[in-house]
């Protein structure tokens, strides 16, 4: 994969998240060279390889998009900024979730697009998650991934939205866990996980 090119890039910039994310990317993908996913006819995906309607499986690979202002509705919607790195992670790949070993914590799921209509669905996701967290009385963060465990349904990533640090937070605890001053210091905390995957096409925040 080839890595966006950068002349020193700011921690906290969006170029700087692009950067650390697709290096994970090209770790996940050198880790797991075989990713596949239920063939759907009905949910197809950029990022799918050699896709036939005779198979039952389909490879697939993350796939580099432009940003095209997906988020820009749920500004609008819920009348704030959101924070430059959140929207630089969710607005750069077309992807399966990812699991990621998260240091000290266990395994996560990465929550990525699989394509435009599930980047609606995240939408209106993170557009409950805010305005739950404003009836909580709870600063306003993003959430980007989840514990890889069924059981294991309170605990999630999130990134704050005015600061940038990347959080633990927990739905029964009102005390969140720093993880890191931004993403792209958490993408390179954590290491791509050697669980058995989820499948690709079903999103975890459905």
């Amino acid at each position: 994969m080839q890595l966006p090119s950068s002349k020193d890039p700011m921690p906290d910039s969006p170029h700087s998240v692009i950067i650390a994310l697709t290096h994970f990317i090209d770790r996940y993908t050198r880790s797991h060279p075989e990713l596949v996913s239920d063939a759907d006819p009905n949910w197809r995906s950029p990022c799918e390889i050699d896709y036939s309607t005779d198979r039952k499986k389909v490879a697939w690979r993350p796939y580099k998009r432009e940003p095209n202002n997906d988020l820009t509705g749920l500004e609008r919607a819920l009348e704030c900024q959101m924070h430059h790195d959140i929207k630089a992670y969710y607005e750069s790949f077309w992807s399966g979730d990812l699991i990621a070993e998260v240091p000290g914590l266990g395994h996560f799921n990465l929550l990525m697009p699989w394509n435009q209509e599930d980047m609606e669905r995240l939408v209106a996701n993170l557009i409950g998650h805010a305005l739950q967290q404003k009836r909580r009385k709870r600063g306003l963060t993003w959430f980007f991934g989840c514990a890889n465990d069924e059981d294991d349904y309170e605990r999630f990533l999130s990134v704050d939205n005015a600061s940038g640090k990347v959080l633990l937070e927990t739905l029964t605890d009102t005390q969140n866990e720093l993880l890191a001053n931004n993403l792209s210091e958490f993408f390179r905390q954590i290491r791509p996980s050697y669980r058995v995957r989820m499948s690709a096409n079903r999103s975890v925040y459905e």
